[in-house]
């Protein structure tokens, strides 16, 4: 038997610059929202969460540990949020 076989897959080319670009712009925003406060930081972190869920993002050439890195950060964001917005503001998580 075959032990330890991995399947690997790359891009290249114009998708690799693709993915690429759409990591870079995402780590900008992530960055820009560290800097927010109050309701401009929750309206971005609700921007942001909508881009991570989507089917796109998911499923996208973007390296598997960058998309780790947006959901980390989107958490941490989240804990910069108060309490009660959290509460009031279900459609942030």
């Amino acid at each position: 038997m075959l032990q330890g076989i991995r399947r690997i897959v790359a891009i290249t080319g114009e998708e690799a610059a693709a993915a690429i670009k759409e990591g870079e712009t995402l780590a900008n925003h992530l960055a820009a929202a560290q800097k927010l406060q109050g309701s401009d930081l929750e309206k971005e972190v609700a921007a942001l969460k909508q881009v991570s869920c989507h089917e796109a993002f998911a499923t996208g050439p973007m390296a598997s540990h960058e998309k780790l890195h947006v959901h980390v950060m989107l958490f941490l964001l989240l804990l910069l949020l108060p309490i009660h917005t959290l509460l009031v503001c279900s459609h942030l998580w």
